[in-house]
């Protein structure tokens, strides 16, 4: 029997379902049933942005010899097949690409129209208890409203008896922390590549009245093309004007001083995250890291990190400015009394200019910023002591010599600036993704069955 539940819905109730396991195993055969019959040609399409699968050139291009454009539907599939909800028989089940607690991430084909998905699996009997299921549900109402070329983008949702399945566009790029891991750290030019494109996500979604709250490498996925895709909306929270929340969420080492210290917060939370992610970036490493989790929580609330000599001046500007403990006066902060303005606007920060400094004056700045540093650490000072006096004076030098931004920011909204990274050989290439997690079979039958059944309420959803 098949019941209804939700937070305004009837109980879970299934008494006709046992744990008998020929009744489990007859589940799982008819999950693992593919009512479509194979294709001799395999071609898949990735239908999220500006780059398709060409298998006769075996390359991604933006533009195909036969005429076929990203979004493409073939032929003999009637335009409703691309614009229902599924079910999960009419997917390709290809390769594992992530696996948790929570259930398991898969690359899957749509058999129908062959467009590449990532199918975020997670077992019903996972979402048993209220909370549970209005997290569910809530993340649900973030995920229908957001549409940015940097966020990912759910395209369906449906479930079965067994299952919650959410069908995101795939990220071929992989996870930002697979390539930080591999090379160490980044250049400052691609670190402010890929930071400019996740403050230009971070802005549409404060814009929407959403923290995004757990921002990290980890979160932070890489498109075929190669541009930011920021994923995992669990602890995100939508505000109403004005409002706070007080809430502990996120990951230790990104957690801003406010959120630890449990005191109401707003959309500066992300800014200091966004300065860790960049620190972490550029370094190589977070800048408050402690095997001890308290040493660790004094480190963030006091702001002791140390900046390595090879950052540039105008890196160490951003930086500080980012990693300030003060939140009201945290760049990218926004003004209470006017929520279009932000305190020295992120976007025009000396960081993203191009134009060079003049080495004279950078090593002038960097010799003055050590010797700081060395003052207040033997007198046992926090460095966010030196940080207002420091990043306003180098701030102030910087706009005279250049222009404070060039960046062509709708450029880079426009996906019209070409980053170098990733290089992919094929679409359901999965080289950027953990090999650990790869290695599992791309199946639903290692995932628990929900012996009591019930129906969520508002959570099928397919996008126009």
């Amino acid at each position: 029997m098949l019941k209804r539940i939700g937070l305004g819905l009837t109980s879970v109730c299934s008494s006709c379902v046992g744990r008998d396991g020929a009744r489990n195993q007859r589940r799982h055969q008819r999950l693992e049933n593919d009512p479509y019959e194979e294709r001799a040609d395999e071609e898949y399409i990735l239908p999220n942005g500006n780059l398709v699968w060409d298998p006769s050139s075996k390359k991604f291009s933006s533009q195909r010899t036969d005429g076929r454009g990203p979004g493409y539907v073939p032929p003999d599939v009637p335009k409703s097949e691309a614009s229902r909800i599924p079910t999960v028989e009419e997917f390709k089940l290809l390769k594992t690409l992530g696996k948790g607690a929570f259930g398991k991430v898969l690359l899957a084909a749509h058999k129908p129209t062959r467009h590449l998905y990532a199918l975020k699996v997670v077992p019903k009997a996972k979402c048993t208890s209220r909370k549970q299921i209005r997290q569910v549900l809530s993340e649900m109402d973030i995920l229908k409203i957001v549409k940015h070329p940097f966020c990912v983008v759910l395209q369906f949702s449906f479930q079965n008896s067994e299952f919650l399945f959410y069908v995101f566009e795939f990220a071929a790029g992989g996870m930002l922390f697979y390539h930080l891991k591999e090379e160490g750290r980044f250049t400052e030019a691609r670190a402010r590549f890929y930071i400019g494109e996740i403050v230009l996500a971070l802005e549409y979604l404060h814009g929407l009245g959403i923290i995004f709250r757990d921002l990290k490498p980890e979160n932070c996925l890489l498109s075929a093309a190669g541009h930011i895709v920021l994923t995992d909306f669990g602890s995100a929270k939508k505000l109403l004007e004005g409002e706070k929340t007080s809430t502990l969420a996120g990951t230790p080492h990104y957690m801003a001083p406010e959120v630890l210290k449990g005191e109401p917060y707003t959309t500066s939370a992300d800014w200091w995250s966004c300065g860790v992610l960049l620190f972490e970036m550029i370094t190589g490493k977070t800048p408050f890291e402690s095997s001890d989790r308290m040493e660790l929580y004094r480190a963030i609330l006091g702001g002791h990190f140390k900046m390595p000599m090879f950052v540039s001046i105008r890196a160490r500007s951003i930086l500080y400015e980012l990693i300030q403990t003060n939140p009201d006066i945290r760049l990218g902060t926004v003004d209470e009394n006017d929520s279009s303005v932000s305190h020295n606007d992120i976007k025009k920060h000396c960081f993203f200019s191009q134009h060079p400094m003049d080495p004279e004056e950078e090593s002038k700045y960097l010799r003055e910023e050590t010797r700081r540093q060395e003052l207040l650490s033997s007198k046992g000072i926090s460095t966010g002591s030196l940080i207002q006096k420091f990043t306003s004076e180098i701030t102030s030098s910087l706009s005279r010599q250049t222009v404070l931004c060039d960046w062509q920011w709708d450029q880079l909204l426009a996906c019209n600036v070409t980053p170098r990274f990733p290089k992919l050989a094929h679409p359901t290439n999965c080289r950027y993704f953990d090999s650990v997690a790869t290695s599992f079979a791309p199946t639903l039958t290692d995932l628990p069955l929900c012996d009591d059944h019930f129906y969520l309420d508002d959570f099928d959803f397919v996008r126009n």
